[in-house]
């Protein structure tokens, strides 16, 4: 986890993979929802090679995709905290690692941004909006 999020940092890049079906998603061990189910969590990688071993091992017929991270940030990580889908960070070809929630997950990289990084996301954001 801590590679994905300092890597991403540095690339402004994350990837995640996907297929007729949609993007690699699969059930956390570790969470259930209210219904005893357990939760989503999408897949996302700090590089493509990650993503590729995960293909190989677990989802045939998917294909890297790569994503912005100003679009993982403020598009993917909000629509996911809204739908209760956890984030999974660099996940093993083995379904292993760290699922995060995807608000957390938001507040963690955005801490973590270079100040001036993080103010000209935000500049865009508002701008986006028309704010």
């Amino acid at each position: 986890h801590e590679r994905f999020v300092t890597t991403i940092l540095q690339t402004e890049v994350v990837w995640a993979i996907r297929g007729e079906g949609g993007f690699g998603v699969c059930e956390s061990n570790d969470v259930e929802l209210h219904d005893g189910q357990p939760a989503s969590v999408l897949l996302f990688w700090s590089h493509e090679g990650y993503a590729r071993r995960v293909i190989d091992s677990e989802f045939d017929g998917h294909v890297p995709e790569e994503i912005s991270l100003f679009d993982f940030l403020f598009r993917w990580l909000p629509g996911m905290a809204g739908d209760g889908v956890l984030a999974g960070t660099n996940f093993t070809g083995a379904l292993h690692g760290l699922a995060s929630d995807a608000r957390e997950l938001q507040e963690e990289l955005m801490d973590a941004l270079p100040q001036e990084l993080a103010g000209a996301y935000i500049d865009r954001m508002r701008a986006e909006r028309g704010e």
